[in-house]
């Protein structure tokens, strides 16, 4: 475990507390406006009630599959994750204070396959659970260390999709290209552009067209 000094514990509170005063009170508002479904444990939000029961459906799916194939990284999911949102991001998000990983399902959803969007969608919350857990170990994602924290992080997403049987898996060096700074703000634009552009219901029209795969309960 890092030792933990003053400095540590300014960057939590400036970076996690301060900066992310916004979020934070978005994290607490959204689960009181916003039906939820708990799942497993965890509390399961869309704020669009056209897509809401896919997500919730292929969120169940995903912690099915990973309780079912791999208990460690499970109990780590249980462990640093709260809630799971379905917003647009760069893929998936995790806010430390209360613990919410936020993840957009178009992102991770496979219209040819629905069976690899609840693999994909697994792995991302494998992914954001390390993430935690190294924060809770006294890592901070730093210019210096982030690097090899993404790497970590990929490597046990990547690790727990070899443990379903996939050899060449989303989180591979080879399919994950550095952005540079320029093209990392294009696609933070992009991102964002598509918070407003959101077609809720078109979505859900193509998630129900492909068909979402249900939650495998033998565990």
């Amino acid at each position: 475990m890092v030792k933990r000094g003053l400095r540590y514990y300014w960057a939590v509170i400036w970076r996690y507390y301060l900066l992310g005063a916004p979020g934070i009170l978005l994290d607490a508002v959204l689960p009181r406006v916003c039906p939820s479904q708990m799942k497993r444990g965890f509390r399961v939000l869309d704020p669009q009630p056209e897509t809401r029961s896919q997500f919730e459906t292929v969120v169940d799916a995903a912690l099915a599959l990973i309780a079912q194939f791999d208990q460690i990284r499970f109990r780590r999911v249980q462990a640093e994750i709260r809630s799971i949102v379905n917003a647009p991001a760069l893929g998936s998000t995790y806010s430390r204070p209360l613990k919410v990983c936020s993840v957009d399902l178009r992102c991770c959803f496979d219209v040819d396959d629905p069976e690899m969007t609840v693999k994909f969608l697994a792995s991302m919350l494998v992914y954001e659970a390390t993430y935690g857990h190294l924060f809770g170990r006294g890592v901070l994602r730093s210019r210096r260390n982030c690097l090899r924290v993404d790497c970590f992080c990929c490597k046990e997403a990547q690790r727990f999709m070899h443990r379903l049987g996939m050899t060449d898996t989303p989180w591979d060096p080879k399919h994950l290209s550095p952005l540079s700074r320029w093209s990392s703000m294009r696609h933070s634009a992009k991102t964002l552009c598509g918070v407003f552009t959101r077609d809720a219901a078109a979505e859900a029209g193509v998630y129900k067209k492909a068909g979402m795969p249900r939650p495998n309960r033998r565990e």
